[in-house]
């Protein structure tokens, strides 16, 4: 998966750390890097692996690594804190153009009874400060890739269902619940609701991310004002480890007042 490219949102999670000047007014870039694999699985019979990182970009680029346990919020959220069951190394990456590094990540812990989660952080570091007043200057924009890393449980449990579903104030409320041992990941959650006659009013597909082992994913959907009144039943699909859900909730009232 390359950074600087359209891909899947799954793919990595990457965010606009800071814009580094390097030069004044002028064009933006950024790094454009392949990373493989996109998610790190460590089992009690593989204790590490490899994370090949590719400067595709035709200028050098440098990285520090660091390691934090993952947790969510009910919102998704990534909550972050220190961590020393990861190992890695190296701890910094200077790559030349074309250049191709692997970075070997590893565990000394032993699998509990619920998978843990973590995730490995590449941080782009600026480039060296030049003192040439001719250069072009420009503005570079610095990346931060972050790379899921899972501690396999000793034994895997999918277990996942949908919430209790709450309408009220033009907007619909319902949870994702992961009661196993594993990490899910749901796909697009479909809702539909529909009007007394039994015709469909107002629809929507969301994208859901990770649900961790043991956690609840809070979604939350406005309805259009044209339609609140008129919706009488709510239906939520989805797909959550290999198996279909499907929760219906009654609205007798609608779901515009509070």
């Amino acid at each position: 998966m390359h950074l600087g490219r359209t891909g899947p949102a799954l793919a990595l999670w990457i965010a606009l750390l800071l814009g580094c000047v390097v030069g004044a007014a002028g064009p933006a870039r950024a790094a454009n890097v392949a990373i493989s694999p996109v998610n790190i699985s460590l089992t009690r019979d593989q204790h590490s692996a490899l994370l090949n990182v590719t400067n595709d970009d035709a200028h050098p680029v440098r990285f520090s690594l660091s390691t934090y346990a993952w947790a969510q919020s009910d919102a998704g959220a990534m909550e972050l804190s220190p961590t020393s069951d990861i190992i890695f190394f190296p701890a910094q990456l200077t790559l030349a153009p074309g250049e191709a590094r692997n970075v070997r990540v590893g565990t000394q812990l032993v699998p509990g009874a619920a998978e843990r989660n973590y995730r490995i952080f590449l941080e782009e570091l600026p480039e060296p400060a030049t003192a040439n007043p001719s250069q072009v200057l420009q503005i570079h924009v610095l990346s931060r890739i972050s790379v899921p890393i899972f501690l396999a449980p000793n034994q895997v449990d999918v277990q996942t269902d949908i919430g209790s579903i709450d309408a009220h104030k033009s907007s619909i409320v319902f949870q994702l619940h992961n009661t196993g041992t594993v990490h899910v990941l749901p796909g697009p959650v479909t809702l539909q609701a529909r009007d007394a006659a039994d015709r469909p009013v107002f629809s929507r597909s969301v994208d859901v991310w990770y649900v961790l082992a043991g956690g609840t994913r809070i979604v939350k959907i406005s309805v259009p004002p044209a339609a609140c009144a008129h919706v009488r039943t709510i239906t939520v699909t989805a797909k959550i480890g290999g198996a279909l859900r499907t929760r219906s909730q009654q609205t007798p009232s609608g779901v515009c007042s509070s």
